[in-house]
């Protein structure tokens, strides 16, 4: 279809306008005009213009016929849902920006192009910082790298509540000691050698212990150990020993095995009298040569004595013992295996005599006499006299027998005496 005017399109509804013309031609839509097609431009169409009343949407059409001509800068704007002039850009868009804050490094750069805002990249700056991008929660996450932290070059004094000592400089050589939940202080010399832990094992050397103790099995008691004011250093020399072996104590009960006592160096106390003591004397013993006492199955005194005489019906009055030492007198007994028949009394007296008394002259050792009458293969015990001096001896003093009346017929008859030293 010709436009009958050059640039002019009159009122009425095209389906498609192609303009031939200058590049300097211009069309214009008037009245109730509309494109419902294409507005094609066939040719070089650069400072021309094409008029129009309104833009066409998917919705209604926005009406610009009361705009009027843009300056520098300016925007076509929608002032309603139908309607749109040209206004200045930046009445709701930005053009600048800032940072803001009394302190720190901001991240705003600059406005490029009056469209784009920059913004600084957030970096780290050594390895003990991560600067980490999380896209799924829109977040710049920013961590300490714990492991790169070098300690020596963080300021200040930890404290003891911080796991610290609170302190800036202790003693060379020196260990901590604690002070609870105050700066530590103090120290303590440390050893050259290891420490020693309560459960670790150990070799201890060089060691100087004062009244140590000793827990027992269940660690409930304790072996307590006290010493004895010195005059100077004792060593206790522990023996070689082939096999577990038991200490021996003063009190305890112990059996001893395998031991050697040195004869003037091991004494006997009297238990009532601790100053009453007896010692062995091996002197007389051939060299490398053992003697063995070999104990009955009774109870015996060392040093003890048997006197036994024999006498019949030809006996007289006679010295049967002469004490070289002093002794006593413990028992005296007779048994006789004929009994004296005369018709008056046979008896035995025992008498201690000193000097060159006859035996019948000393002292009555039994307070009565021992019948040779009496019944035969008796035995028949005598009774002490009440004085002690009757029947102990000194050195050179003797017992003697001493019969009254007649031994007709006395045969087999025998006195035996048990005498102690003293």
């Amino acid at each position: 279809m010709s436009i009958p005017v050059p640039g002019q399109v009159s009122d009425g509804k095209f389906t498609t306008i192609e303009v031939f013309g200058s590049s300097d031609s211009s069309v214009s839509l008037v009245g109730g005009m509309q494109i419902g097609g294409d507005l094609v431009v066939t040719g070089s169409f650069s400072s021309g213009s094409v008029t129009a009343a309104s833009l066409a949407t998917t919705g209604a059409d926005v009406d610009v016929s009361a705009a009027a001509p843009p300056v520098a800068g300016q925007i076509l704007k929608a002032t309603s849902a139908t309607t749109a002039t040209w206004q200045a850009d930046g009445g709701s868009g930005v053009t600048s920006g800032s940072n803001v804050g009394a302190a720190g490094v901001g991240p705003f750069k600059q406005i490029s192009g009056g469209t784009t805002m920059e913004f600084r990249n957030v970096n780290a700056a050594s390895s003990k910082i991560t600067v980490a991008l999380d896209g799924a929660n829109d977040e710049i996450d920013i961590d300490v790298s714990e492991g790169s932290l070098t300690l020596d070059n963080l300021g200040g004094t930890l404290s003891v509540s911080k796991g610290g000592t609170g302190a800036t400089t202790f003693t060379s050589g020196n260990i901590l000691r604690g002070a609870g939940g105050s700066a530590i202080t103090a120290t303590l010399a440390a050893p050259t050698g290891a420490i020693v832990g309560t459960t670790d094992t150990q070799i201890l050397s060089n060691k100087t212990l004062t009244l140590p103790q000793l827990n027992d099995t269940s660690a409930d008691h304790q072996y307590i150990f006290a010493v004895s004011e010195l005059t100077a250093d004792r060593t206790v020399t522990w023996p070689l020993l082939v096999a577990d072996d038991t200490l021996v104590f003063q009190s305890h009960i112990q059996t001893l095995s395998n031991k050697t006592l040195t004869d003037n160096l091991v004494s006997f106390a009297d238990n009532g009298d601790s100053s009453k003591l007896a010692q062995f004397d091996c002197a007389d013993i051939t060299t490398a040569t053992t003697r063995t006492f070999t104990f009955p199955d009774a109870n015996i005194r060392l040093g003890d004595t048997t006197v036994t005489y024999h006498f019949d019906a030809n006996a007289v009055d006679s010295t049967i013992f002469v004490a070289d030492d002093a002794w006593e007198v413990v028992t005296v007994s007779e048994a006789h295996s004929v009994a004296g028949s005369d018709g008056g009394s046979v008896t035995l007296q025992v008498n201690k005599c000193t000097g060159t008394q006859a035996p019948s002259a000393g002292v009555n050792t039994l307070t009565s006499t021992i019948d040779l009458k009496g019944a035969a293969n008796t035995v028949s015990s005598g009774t002490l006299n009440a004085s002690a001096s009757n029947y102990q001896l000194a050195s050179g003093d003797r017992i003697c027998a001493v019969f009254s009346g007649t031994l007709t017929d006395l045969a087999g008859a025998c006195v035996t005496l048990r005498m102690k030293r003293i």
